[in-house]
């Protein structure tokens, strides 16, 4: 069995049940397991990107370590959030040195 670390977001988990049950439905039958990443956070798909910059990288960037963390590659199922988690990959790409300093990374997020 193939394993993943899982990020459901704030749609899944609060709204979407019935999607949310056919994702671990589908997860089963192609025999992944799906491990929720512990201690998520909201990505900010809905507003932080259009308010505030900072909190557009922090957001997700805390959940991409969180994944790092565990050493398993990472399943989203909300197409904002997977949004979100690549963006903030790319930022980190293009400008690392500034988001080092500005959150204290020390982190490297896998390709």
């Amino acid at each position: 069995m193939t394993v993943f670390s899982y990020y459901p977001g704030c749609a899944l988990q609060a709204m979407s049940w019935d999607y949310r049950e056919s994702i671990k439905a589908v997860a089963s039958f192609l025999e992944l397991e799906l491990r929720e990443l512990p201690d998520w956070t909201c990505c900010g798909a809905t507003a932080a990107h259009s308010l505030d910059e900072a909190m557009s990288i922090a957001l997700p960037l805390r959940n991409l370590v969180t994944a790092e963390r565990l050493g398993l590659d990472l399943a989203v199922a909300c197409p904002m959030c997977f949004k979100r988690l690549v963006t903030c990959r790319i930022k980190l790409r293009e400008a690392p040195a500034e988001i080092r300093k500005d959150f204290a990374f020390e982190h490297r997020i896998l390709d």
